[in-house]
């Protein structure tokens, strides 16, 4: 298994396949700063996220993804800024990030905004072999161990108010190629996102929530995930996933107190992986540490 997983992911890197290198994250309505760093300053106070994904379970050198997001608004909400941090391993290969983001706006009316954001930041690639099992000691990728830093900004726009949203980033303009051994290898290439979301009232007590997320990269499938989300009370959220061809999933999260929020997510695939994990497990904390000021519009996802 190991040989053929490292057989998996050096193809994944080769410079003349392309593949989707984002991570996936299916708490995405939740903490969407992770991808679009015009979010940041949206919920008009200290908002704080850590998220943490471990795919395909009990499947050798399976993905596993962390990520902690900070961000605010200041200047009477006018500007916004955060960071986010992420740490992503797989198999042999990992990439540990760090972005900056500014935000800013303009209101259409009350509830309405449109936003323009950037974000700059530092990835640092590395792929490490010192436990790969290797036949042919010639073989130019059983020396390809590096690690490199590399630059990159980002960009995104949202739109929308208290009961819709829609948005289009791409959290990484540049793309990213090395060469080791004298083999070309790509260690990224740009991203695009589509989201947008939109809730119904059902009574008092009871909304619907209906979210879509696209993502592309050049050569592949988009990705699409569609989410449906029963918010009861506004104090719990249950909901269903269905990432086409690939997964099904079900969450739930709970507002503990006022400004702590505990989710859980399960995704269980539908492709060829079935008969060899046991499903993906997904966990948030989300904390809100300071409170909006009087007036202020703040969206509800």
């Amino acid at each position: 298994m190991r040989r053929i997983f490292l057989h998996v992911i050096f193809h994944l890197v080769t410079f003349d396949l392309m593949a989707q290198q984002d991570e996936q994250i299916s708490f995405y309505q939740y903490n969407q700063v992770t991808f679009n760093p015009s979010y940041a300053g949206m919920r008009g106070r200290l908002s704080c996220a850590a998220i943490s994904r471990f795919q395909w379970v009990n499947f050798s050198g399976a993905p596993s993804s962390q990520w902690l997001s900070i961000h605010s608004s200041i200047l009477k909400n006018r500007i916004g800024i955060g960071t986010n941090v992420i740490r992503d391993q797989i198999g042999m290969r990992g990439r540990t990030g760090m972005n900056l983001h500014l935000a800013g706006g303009i209101h259409l009316n009350k509830s309405e905004q449109v936003r323009l954001g950037l974000s700059l930041g530092l990835d640092q690639f590395y792929i490490d072999l010192s436990d790969a099992i290797v036949n042919d000691q010639n073989d130019g990728l059983a020396t390809s161990n590096f690690s490199t830093t590399r630059f990159n900004a980002g960009l995104g726009i949202y739109y929308g108010g208290k009961k819709f949203n829609f948005s289009f980033s791409i959290p990484r303009i540049f793309p990213q190629t090395t060469m080791s051994n004298q083999i070309d290898l790509n260690l990224y290439s740009p991203h695009y996102y589509l989201s947008g979301s939109r809730e119904f009232e059902i009574n008092a007590r009871l909304q619907w929530r209906q979210s879509v997320l696209l993502k592309y990269v050049r050569n592949t499938p988009i990705t699409v995930d569609i989410n449906s989300t029963l918010i009861v009370k506004d104090q719990f959220h249950i909901g269903t996933l269905y990432r086409i061809h690939e997964a099904i999933g079900i969450f739930g999260l709970l507002r503990v107190k006022e400004q702590l929020n505990v989710g859980y997510n399960y995704d269980f695939p539908i492709n060829g992986l079935f008969s060899y994990q046991k499903g993906t497990h997904e966990v948030m904390l989300q904390f809100e540490l300071k409170e909006k000021t009087k007036g202020e519009s703040e969206p509800k996802f």
